[in-house]
């Protein structure tokens, strides 16, 4: 196994899966042009972008697909990139490593405790946005799944990261991992990516048992991410 895939999962982690719904072996010639999509179409809508592609280390090819890992601070992932135009990503949750973070680490957070609200719904957003790119470059066909899967979730409690931002309760997941997985035409992804985002994590986050969330209430939270305000 990758070694930073076997660092990412000693920890609560990411696993994300895009992929067309009809399987095409060769959808993506040559295999050069899988390292081109994912440099062109990463999304950078903060100091980080998804998913992350390191220009002074190329990634490597496989037989049917190129491989990226990273490891610096808080940002530990692996991605994969095949020529059927499925994309797979492994990212570590950064609240479970902010020993390595030169301002965060002062918050003593333990690994495992907690999920910042904030964080996850700009993960969700950058992952649609992402999608939704390479829908609009004919690289998912006429439909697609996206799949998106939090690992190491048992007994973690959702917070905001802001310290003005408090919850009316302590919402705690019950599972150790929660999944979730939609098919959409790439029209209606391209149309609704930042919508889909949202309602798939208001969706995660009532698996914390945060029975009310209403999607519209976090739509500022995401409005400021993709207006780039974070930046």
């Amino acid at each position: 196994m990758n070694a930073t895939l076997t660092k990412i999962k000693q920890r609560g982690y990411w696993e994300v899966v895009i992929r067309p719904s009809r399987f095409v072996e060769n959808l993506i010639e040559p295999l050069g042009d899988c390292k081109k999509t994912i440099n062109e179409q990463a999304v950078q809508l903060r100091g980080w972008d998804y998913p992350h592609y390191d220009r002074q280390t190329p990634p490597i090819a496989g037989h049917d697909y190129v491989e990226q890992s990273v490891d610096w601070r808080v940002h530990i992932e692996v991605w994969r990139y095949y020529q059927s135009g499925q994309f797979v990503h492994f990212f570590a949750m950064r609240e479970d490593w902010l020993e390595l973070d030169e301002y965060d680490r002062r918050l003593q957070i333990a690994p495992g405790s907690i999920l910042w609200i904030t964080n996850a719904i700009y993960s969700f957003t950058e992952v649609f946005e992402f999608a939704s790119r390479l829908a609009s470059k004919g690289l998912l066909g006429d439909s697609c799944k996206v799949s998106i899967a939090l690992h190491g979730t048992q007994n973690r409690v959702l917070e905001f990261p802001q310290s003005g931002r408090l919850l009316l309760g302590t919402y705690r997941s019950g599972v150790n991992s929660i999944t979730t997985e939609i098919t959409a035409t790439t029209t209606e992804l391209m149309a609704r990516s930042a919508d889909l985002a949202l309602e798939r994590a208001a969706w995660a986050f009532q698996r914390f048992n945060w029975d009310h969330i209403v999607p519209q209430a976090l739509k500022e939270d995401q409005r400021q991410l993709l207006e780039r305000r974070l930046l």
